[in-house]
């Protein structure tokens, strides 16, 4: 039971972290990648059992396209909390976003397919999966230890690196895109979360802004705070909320660039964020106000876009592993000792991941993970030495 009194279940194909929280309860799916009939057919039996119209929010890519294709059929006994098939489609394809914002002159940045690379870019440029689910680790890869997170993001400087790279994915080329890089770090990261309702008007947004992530360049959000960004850069997401159209919840990850001050769009991800927790405890709980929506309530409309830092987001035990240990090889200029690194996460309202509510289940999941994954980075970093 969430602590709005509403009853939750966390459906996945392992139960992860989130399925150990005590305000939910695990009901095991088949992978969508895999096994998508599996997958409804599961999700339309938890409905039967609960005995009433479930709200189905995804938080994963595949998850959404997969609701998404099965919305019909879904909506007969539950409410899927996701946009139409063709346009969560178009926003998972890197490559057809990226040309489909160029031609409606949204912020996007240039992609190509990776055959044009040298030819359509200049150098530096961003290698990136066009799909994530079209990327499939190889026998070669793993033999070296690698994994399909290390070929997420890759900046290219020259023609030599660009040789390796082509080398190191293989047959996985076909899948990648090339897109022009923006400078700057998960510092100058902002994610704009929104709900919009049926009609495709957003009821609720709120803006936050990575301030560390791991890798330092483009990593997930390890600690992020509420923020602000100028009004053109909110005109541009109810544009596209628009222009798409759009339903349901939604991240809109943009970087500024810190030469020019510039905001690019990066990516629209059709489904919950990382740390949507944030938004919770701000005047914008997007989960909130998208229950109220979709259960026939009216929540008003609500923009979070003021008093940067107040709140703060932080997966305590990681970024304190990242500060202290990891930066320390692969980013120093983000190294900091405990008591400057606790100093930096001072805030009115601090949204600790591992520990909200006191969900200790979840944190001692947490920890065994972390201490299991720092311990494979150290092993590694000796056989590289």
């Amino acid at each position: 039971m969430s602590s709005k009194g509403v009853k939750c279940w966390i459906c996945d194909s392992r139960r992860n972290l989130a399925g150990w929280s005590r305000y939910a309860h695990y009901w095991y799916i088949p992978d969508p990648r895999l096994d998508d009939r599996g997958m409804i057919d599961r999700l339309l039996a938890l409905a039967s059992k609960i005995g009433s119209r479930p709200i189905l929010v995804p938080t994963d890519d595949h998850y959404a396209q997969v609701l998404a294709r099965h919305r019909i059929e879904l909506e007969e006994t539950t409410i899927p909390c996701v946009a139409p098939s063709e346009v969560v489609e178009l926003l998972v394809d890197q490559q057809r976003f990226c040309d489909w914002g160029q031609a409606n002159e949204f912020s996007s940045p240039r992609a190509v397919p990776a055959n044009e690379a040298l030819d359509s870019l200049t150098l530096p440029f961003v290698a990136k999966p066009i799909n994530k689910s079209s990327f499939h680790v190889t026998a070669r890869m793993l033999q070296r230890g690698q994994q399909a997170s290390d070929f997420r993001f890759r900046i290219i400087r020259s023609a030599e690196e660009w040789q390796v790279y082509k080398g190191e994915v293989g047959l996985n080329i076909d899948h990648i895109l090339i897109q022009e890089f923006i400078e700057g770090t998960t510092n100058d990261m902002y994610s704009i979360g929104v709900y919009a309702d049926r009609q495709s008007c957003i009821k609720g947004l709120f803006v936050g802004r990575k301030l560390r992530g791991y890798p330092a360049l483009y990593g997930d959000t390890k600690l992020g705070q509420n923020d602000s960004v100028p009004n053109n850069v909110l005109d541009e997401v109810t544009r596209i909320i628009q222009a798409l159209p759009y339903t349901g919840i939604a991240e809109f990850e943009y970087r500024q660039d810190p030469t020019t001050g510039q905001f690019r769009l990066i990516e629209i991800n059709p489904r919950c964020w990382s740390w949507i927790v944030a938004s919770t405890v701000s005047r914008a709980d997007i989960p909130w106000i998208a229950f109220q929506d979709l259960t026939g309530a009216n929540p008003g409309d609500v923009i979070e876009n003021g008093s940067p830092g107040s709140i703060k987001y932080v997966q305590l035990i990681s970024d304190f592993s990242n500060v202290f240990i990891r930066y320390r090889w692969d980013y120093p200029a983000w190294f900091m000792w405990p008591r400057a690194w606790w100093k930096s996460l001072k805030a009115e309202k601090l949204v600790i991941a591992e520990f909200n509510r006191g969900d200790w289940p979840i944190a001692l999941s947490y920890l065994a993970w972390v201490l299991r994954n720092a311990a494979t980075v150290l092993l590694n970093r000796l056989r590289k030495r």
